[in-house]
């Protein structure tokens, strides 16, 4: 059985709204899988609306219809409990199906490697809105791929 792995570039957020007192949140995001079960948490942006993370994350993922859930906090330093911002989430059953099919169009050449000069790896670039009871507390951007995960490293 292949083992696969969701590729999270995990870009920017914009409009996010304020949890503190004074300035601007300092947001950062959990991500998290249910098949097979996996969180991730990204990097804080101290005092920031439109934070740029452009950071990568991974999580183990089955070539499995679900979802990529997406929760967005202020990050209170242990001062007291973070503060949470919103969620989202993205179907990922398309980018699912698309990756299924592309690997299983790829063949191997000569020295084992897979290839096919006319399939492109599949990708997304989604923007998420972050809500919190139905309205929208800022907006994520997100660009997302599935990579097959080598037997042996």
């Amino acid at each position: 059985q292949d083992n696969f792995a969701l590729r999270i570039r995990l870009v920017e957020g914009t409009n996010i709204s304020s949890r503190d007192m004074v300035g601007n949140s300092d947001p950062y995001c959990a991500l998290c899988v249910h098949n097979p079960p996996g969180c991730v948490r990204s990097k804080t942006i101290k005092n920031s609306k439109s934070p740029c993370w452009d950071q990568i994350l991974l999580l183990r993922i089955n070539l499995a219809p679900q979802l990529l859930l997406i929760e967005l906090w202020d990050d209170d330093f242990g001062k007291s409990e973070d503060d949470f911002i919103g969620k989202g989430a993205v179907n990922l059953s398309g980018l699912v199906a698309s990756t299924r099919a592309y690997f299983s169009k790829k063949v191997n050449d000569e020295n084992g490697e897979h290839v096919d000069k006319n399939c492109h790896h599949p990708e997304s670039c989604i923007e998420v809105e972050m809500k919190s009871r139905k309205h929208v507390h800022g907006v994520v951007t997100l660009e997302l791929k599935i990579l097959r995960i080598p037997d042996r490293l």
